[in-house]
């Protein structure tokens, strides 16, 4: 904690967790074992994602699973 003052950096200690093994993060999982993997949650959404029918809602389908590959 003492680091991140001197870098002037806060936290709020109420949204802080230590020692865990596992952390949801930007759409990932970050597991203290297994490392990083996609969130399940994330690849579902790209399962159930209906097929796009304009050019716009294939760029956007296309940037959201490009984002998890």
């Amino acid at each position: 904690m003492k680091k991140l003052q001197e870098a002037g950096l806060q936290l709020d200690i109420d949204k802080c967790e230590f020692e865990q093994k596992r952390v949801k993060y930007l759409g990932y999982i970050v597991d203290s074992e297994k490392g990083i993997c996609v969130d399940p949650e994330k690849v579902e959404a790209i399962k159930a994602w209906e097929p796009p029918s304009t050019v716009k809602g294939v760029r956007g389908f296309v940037g959201f699973a490009n984002y998890y590959r």
